[in-house]
């Protein structure tokens, strides 16, 4: 995997990476939960997460396959209704 700057990363970058991702959402799941929070702000949140939560898959399935080991993960769309 390559960063914004075309450099190859190393297992260690991606755990670092992988960590702060893992961090940000922590946080955005214990704000989100805060009552008075409008319902814009969590909606806002809440799409935030879901933007991480794809770069977390992301990370976790470069670490797997330089590792050679687990399984790729897949994201599955949440549809608007």
């Amino acid at each position: 995997m390559k960063n914004e700057n075309k450099q190859i990363l190393g297992v260690g970058d991606l755990v670092d990476m992988l960590a702060i991702v893992n961090i940000k959402i922590s946080m955005l799941e214990s704000a989100i939960r805060n009552p008075d929070k409008s319902n814009e702000e969590a909606g806002k949140m809440a799409r935030e997460i879901r933007q991480l939560n794809n770069k977390r898959i992301a990370l976790r399935n470069a670490l797997n396959r330089m590792t050679n080991s687990g399984f790729e993960e897949m994201r599955i769309e949440h549809f608007e209704i």
